[in-house]
């Protein structure tokens, strides 16, 4: 005997997938918002101040915008971003969290290059690429062996492995060395934050066959490639047992050691 749901849980059912499809949309929305404007210049309405502990429930969508303006205005991107996508998760499934996840370091990697904050974008953005190899794969790994590994199973693809690692270079030049002394140059730090923003918008075409309409890598993959190769004079192979970026070969101009 097979079981038919009755119309009304039917209806309920499909009004409520309608709802929760609606509220991704504007979610979606309202994230690309929060990195359009420049906090400083908003004006806010004090009636959406909370204090500590308190909670306030939105009635509309314009409550809600005016709700993130008052949190740009008082506790910047970070601050917003932290409770915006802690609401948004609900609305998703764990996978649709990775893409949204994913539309937010594209957005946080492309403004933090704007700001000329390389460094930053290079420790956030390795960080996340742990975080989501490490998951899809059910592995504790460092960032340099999930990629390898990453790569071997197919969740990755040659080009992508060979983008990580790059990052993953200058993301370990970056967070081992005074930011004053490090050893690449500053050109290259800057390029791989490029090379990051293009692994980035790759892997939403490769695992999810989307893009964030926010953010448009400014250099094409072949280029990136090309310019680590050719202008930096990195070499690729396996070293100890890992496919990766020999650096001892540096054009002498970008070479700090």
């Amino acid at each position: 005997m097979s079981y038919r749901p009755y119309p009304d849980a039917v209806l309920r059912s499909t009004r409520q997938e309608e709802f929760y499809n609606q509220y991704r949309q504007f979610g979606l929305k309202l994230l690309a918002y929060v990195y359009a404007v420049d906090p400083d210049d908003l004006d806010i309405d004090p009636d959406y101040q909370i204090s500590r502990g308190e909670k306030l429930v939105t009635q509309s969508k314009e409550e809600a915008v005016e709700r993130i303006r008052y949190l740009l205005k008082t506790q910047g991107r970070t601050g917003t971003l932290y409770q915006l996508i802690g609401n948004l998760k609900q609305f998703h499934d764990e996978d649709d969290e990775h893409k949204l996840l994913l539309f937010v370091e594209l957005s946080e990697c492309q403004h933090l290059l704007e700001i000329d904050e390389p460094f930053a974008a290079l420790l956030r953005g390795a960080t996340f690429l742990e975080k989501t190899l490490g998951e899809r794969l059910s592995s504790s790994s460092s960032l340099a062996f999930l990629t390898q590994e990453a790569r071997d199973n197919d969740v990755i693809s040659t080009k992508q492995e060979q983008f990580a690692q790059f990052v993953r270079e200058c993301r370990n030049d970056a967070g081992h060395n005074f930011w004053l002394e490090t050893e690449y140059s500053y050109v290259v730090h800057e390029h791989a934050v490029h090379t990051l923003i293009c692994l980035l918008d790759s892997l939403l075409q490769r695992w999810y066959q989307t893009r964030w309409n926010l953010v448009t890598p400014r250099l094409s993959p072949e280029r990136c490639l090309r310019i680590v190769r050719d202008e930096f004079e990195f070499q690729w192979g396996a070293h100890n047992g890992l496919r990766q970026w020999s650096t001892d070969s540096m054009a002498l101009r970008y070479d700090r050691r």
